[in-house]
Parts: structure tokens; sequence; C-alpha cells
């Protein structure tokens, strides 16, 4: 199955892109990146993700993600109209899943036959497919080892880590850190 991605939209509903951020934008396109790799395994490059604007000299694309997915940025028009475009231009649309919550893109998509779906539908997808599974990156703790607070609330919710239905719930945000 392929698959193109409207990438901010995306990034938004997983909670990555903040007013105010402590991470570049180009770092977060990377974890983004990082991500839909680990969540299509072996099939990364059939993977199109679609960011509005373009990137800085030094972060160049190709740079960002050079393992896939593939990485297209609008240069001058809306991701949005980039993604009906290349939808359009499709050979093949009934074999896409496009992904967005912009609501004229997803009726554009179902119009051409495409498979539709929401940012949420990706994420239920993505989580329930195991295709993320353990295979996250370590996340060190923010906070000392040595903090009493901390520590008896580890111990409090310590068995959480261990139900399976929470762990799915938090794999997200623990791929990224905001956990």
């Amino acid at each position: 199955m392929r698959f193109f991605i409207d990438g901010y939209n995306l990034m938004h509903a997983l909670g990555l892109v903040r007013p105010k951020a402590q991470r570049s934008l180009a770092k977060c396109r990377s974890d983004f990146c990082a991500w839909i790799r680990r969540v299509h395994r072996g099939n990364p490059n059939e993977v199109t993700v679609v960011f509005d604007g373009q990137p800085l000299a030094k972060d160049r694309a190709g740079d960002e993600c050079p393992e896939g997915p593939h990485v297209v940025f609008s240069r001058g028009e809306t991701a949005d109209d980039l993604l009906e475009r290349m939808v359009r231009d499709d050979s093949e649309p009934a074999t896409l899943t496009l992904v967005s919550n912009d609501r004229r893109l997803r009726r554009f998509g179902k119009g051409r036959r495409c498979i539709v779906w929401s940012c949420e539908d990706y994420l239920d997808w993505a989580m329930s497919s195991e295709a993320v599974g353990d295979h996250r990156p370590g996340v060190a703790s923010e906070k000392p080892a040595n903090n009493k607070d901390a520590e008896l609330w580890k111990r409090e919710f310590a068995d959480l880590d261990h139900d399976p239905h929470l762990r799915r719930f938090n794999q997200v945000y623990r791929d990224f850190g905001l956990s």
C-alpha cells in the first residue's frame, strides 16, 4: 500500500509541532521521518510525506530522511495543493492511502477513489498493526534519579508499563520522547 501523508498535519496530530517548541522544526521532521520508517518497517519508500514550504538551505529535504520516507516540500504552493496534484497525476489512485485531516483534501481523495484516512485513523492503524512495536529509541528520563517524589511515583505506577492497552496508547509519545 502506498501512502501520501500531509506531513505537518500528522505532526500536529502527534503533538510534535507546538508554538515555542524547544526543538528545531528540522529536528522534529527528522524524528517524525524516523518514526514513519519504524511504522512502515521494510517499506518506508512507499510513503511520501509532503510538507508546506521549503527546507532551509542547510536542511535539504533528502538530508532529513535519507533512508525514507520520500519527503517533498510544496515550494510556492500549499502542501494540500501539491497533494491534490500528486493524487490527480497518479495512474493508480485507488492504490493510494491519503492521510490528512484537511476536509477539502479528503473530499478530493475520495473523489479520486483513494483510501482516505484522517490522522487519527492513521495513528490507530500504526498502533494496532504493531508496526511500531518495541522499536522505539531509548528515551532517558529528564528527572534526576535522587528525586524522592519521582521515586515514589515510579513505585506507585510501576505496573502500568506492563498494561498492554496503556502501552499501545502511550507508544507514540514514547517514540518522540514526549512521555
